[in-house]
């Protein structure tokens, strides 16, 4: 069973074989979060994969005959890392077709991105997306919200998560533009409680020697990421925002490189407080040179 801080109840179940957890306030809030797409992004050691579990099993029981799915990136992470999480917290098996059966008829499913292709006729109750910033994009995301389409179920899609920069997940669960989203979020200090003080202590030197590792994965911060590309940090780009433009008579250049090749690089000349904007595709850029004097001197 999941015992919480305010008593919420899962629906009756066989508690013989039960497992006792004890949720954070923010693990609560997503576990029995009303809302269609909950999101739990935090840091190292804040228990998302148990609360990702938990839901799961809630929807999972609640709604006999149910279809969910747990997906991963890879198929080495989801074996070794979130299948047996699963077994581990829950103490089911999961068969051979990488698939746990309960009494209700519900199925939990485990699949990989690879996988994505062979879902297009399943009706899904619901899913869940661990890791989801190992994801480039949104577009797996969007792939299984198209499949929430069970019937007598409460559809849900959802996502566990550490911050890596101002990605998709920032996009859509930070900046709120996902509708019918909700994000919970935890630093590694909101489960002191729950750690190792040696693993508490050894964090001490972390900060020190590799303070952006600290600051996304102990601190939570969106403003640290994986990105090899990513040339200016977006705290510069805050800060920038609050500045006034170099004064007449500096020039300044600035280069949005078109990330993925995909779109179109912004190259925008200032000169005191005028600009003058170029376009320019990313086929274009691999094949010339640019003479930034002459752009400059116009």
């Amino acid at each position: 069973m999941i015992e919480v801080i305010d008593k919420k109840d899962l629906t009756q179940r066989d508690t013989t074989k039960d497992r006792v957890f004890f949720l954070n306030q923010y693990q609560d809030d997503f576990v029995f979060s009303d809302a269609r797409h909950p999101a739990i992004v935090a840091s190292w050691g804040t228990g998302k994969t148990l609360a990702g579990i938990q839901r799961s099993i809630m929807l999972s029981e609640t709604y006999p005959n149910n279809l969910g799915i747990i997906f991963r990136k890879e198929y080495t992470d989801l074996r070794d890392s979130t299948v047996k999480d699963f077994e581990s917290y829950t103490g089911w098996k999961i068969d051979s077709q990488r698939e746990c059966k309960l009494k209700n008829g519900s199925v939990i499913m485990f699949r990989h991105m690879e996988e994505m292709n062979n879902l297009q006729n399943v009706n899904l109750g619901w899913f869940w997306i661990e890791q989801a910033e190992e994801l480039e994009t949104d577009d797996q995301f969007f792939k299984l919200w198209g499949r929430l389409r069970r019937k007598d179920t409460k559809q849900s899609g959802f996502i566990t998560a550490n911050t890596n920069g101002h990605n998709w997940i920032y996009k859509l669960w930070k900046l709120g533009e996902l509708e019918g989203g909700k994000l919970c979020e935890a630093t590694t200090l909101d489960n002191v409680h729950n750690l190792d003080p040696e693993f508490i202590k050894s964090l001490d030197i972390l900060k020190k020697e590799k303070p952006t590792v600290y600051n996304r994965f102990v601190l939570n911060s969106w403003d640290e990421s994986d990105t090899s590309d990513n040339v200016i940090p977006p705290e510069w780009v805050d800060l920038a925002m609050r500045r006034f433009y170099a004064p007449d008579g500096d020039t300044v250049l600035g280069v949005d490189v078109a990330r993925y090749g995909d779109d179109d690089t912004v190259i925008f000349p200032i000169k005191g407080r005028r600009g003058f904007p170029h376009l320019a595709g990313p086929s274009f850029l691999r094949s010339h040179i640019f003479d930034v004097q002459a752009i400059l001197s116009r």
